[in-house]
C-alpha cells in the first residue's frame, strides 16, 4: 500500500492509516472494482487488472486530502464504498436501481457504526 500512498500524497496520514485497519475496510480488499467481470470467461475481460475497492477508497481519500486538507472530506472519501457488496453495483440491477445506484448505500451507516 505504500506505493499507492506515494502516488497520491507524500505525507503519511496517520488518521487514514488507523481507519484502513478496521474490519469493514479490510473487507473491501476482497471486493473488486470490476463488478465481477474478472471471473468471466469472456475474452474481452481476460486481461483486466485486479483492483480492489480497498485500493480505490484509499486512493480517493488521498486525492481528497491532497486538494482539500480537510479531515471530514477525506474520511468521507475513504468510507464512500464501505457498504459495497460483493460484485459491487451489479446488485443495483437486482434492486432495479442501476441508474441511481443508491441501493448499495442503504447499509452504509450500519456498516460504519459496526466498524
Amino acid at each position: 500500500m505504500n506505493n499507492l500512498w506515494k502516488i497520491y500524497e507524500k505525507e503519511h496520514l496517520e488518521f487514514i492509516n488507523s481507519l484502513i485497519h478496521v474490519p469493514s475496510m479490510q473487507r473491501l480488499k476482497d471486493i473488486g472494482m470490476n463488478c465481477g467481470v474478472e471471473y468471466t470467461a469472456f475474452d474481452f475481460f481476460s486481461n483486466i487488472v485486479p483492483y480492489s475497492r480497498y485500493q480505490h477508497s484509499i486512493g480517493v481519500a488521498l486525492i481528497v486530502y491532497h486538494f482539500t486538507h480537510d479531515l471530514r472530506q477525506t474520511v468521507a472519501g475513504l468510507l464512500h464504498d464501505i457498504a459495497t457488496p460483493v460484485f459491487a453495483h451489479t446488485i443495483d440491477f437486482y434492486h432495479q436501481d442501476h441508474l441511481k445506484q443508491e441501493s448499495t448505500e442503504l447499509d452504509m451507516k450500519k456498516v460504519i457504526e459496526q466498524k
